[in-house]
């Protein structure tokens, strides 16, 4: 039996009843399940991630380059999906209660941080920034966890630097406490100086005395720097809440459903008639 459009024809014309019935009843239930399934809404926010050159106190005046490269960016991406901001953003909107999962059991835990990254969407623009999008039923709540994991991406940046200018700080100090006796002021310093200036040793003794308190004052400026409001991420739109539904696609649903069962339907006539055909041949 040779198939062409006219087979195809012939058999649309001698099932078109079984067509028409296949068809309601696909539209029908395509309908019904499209409906029932819950809205979700979507925030997104735009970000360049910035050079820690350029927002590190101990770099940021001799650095002249903002924008940070590619491994910047790549680092981005990789805090932003990773699994300590995860774990936040879980624990803090009780995502395995919003989303119905036990996480005392491994598999909910699992099935939990498996759908956690699933409504979470990082990728780079056209442009070189990058985006960061959340689903949610609910878009407030989207637009508040996007702005969250920009600021967890704000925190860890600055944790990297904070934790080096600390150590920075704890050894100078030290020095200034072990050889120094722990002179903490300008005018005890001078003071010292003078006392030291009376020995043969005394103008070098000064001179490494002044540096190590200058290097105490400056890691102590430093730390003060990047714990105040610094930014390591310049955010060129902010994550606001969208109520334009963003899933599902209902009508896209039912074409689908409707146009995959037609030609599965067309498929089976085909072969069931090219079967008949055959055995009658036979």
């Amino acid at each position: 039996m040779e198939i062409n459009i006219s087979t195809v024809l012939n058999i649309l014309n001698r099932g078109k009843k079984y067509f028409f019935i296949v068809f309601i009843s696909t539209f029908v239930v395509s309908t019904v399940i499209a409906f029932l399934l819950p809205v979700i809404y979507s925030s997104t926010a735009v970000l360049f991630p910035l050079n820690p050159k350029s927002y590190d106190p101990r770099t940021k005046f001799s650095y002249m380059e903002l924008y940070g490269t590619v491994e910047d960016v790549n680092r981005t991406f990789a805090l932003v999906e990773s699994g300590i901001v995860r774990d936040y953003i879980i624990n803090k909107y009780d995502l395995a209660t919003r989303y119905h999962y036990d996480t005392t059991q491994a598999s909910g835990a699992y099935y939990m941080r498996k759908e956690y990254q699933g409504n979470l969407d990082v990728k780079e623009t056209n442009k070189g920034a990058i985006s960061i999008t959340f689903y949610d039923k609910d878009a407030d709540t989207a637009a508040l966890i996007v702005n969250d994991i920009v600021a967890q991406l704000n925190i860890i940046n600055k944790s990297i630097i904070i934790d080096a200018v600390k150590k920075q700080f704890t050894t100078y100090q030290k020095v200034m406490v072990e050889k120094y006796n722990g002179l903490d002021s300008l005018a005890e310093i001078l003071n010292a100086i003078k006392t030291q200036s009376k020995s043969p040793s005394g103008e070098v003794t000064s001179m490494e005395m002044f540096q190590a308190f200058t290097r105490v004052k400056e890691a102590e400026v430093n730390l003060e720097a990047i714990n105040d409001d610094v930014q390591t991420v310049q955010v060129i739109e902010k994550a606001v809440p969208n109520w334009k539904k963003e899933k599902p696609k209902r009508m896209f649903i039912i074409a689908s459903a409707c146009i995959s069962t037609f030609i599965i339907t067309l498929l089976f006539l085909l072969i069931k008639d090219r079967k008949d055909f055959e055995e009658l041949s036979a």
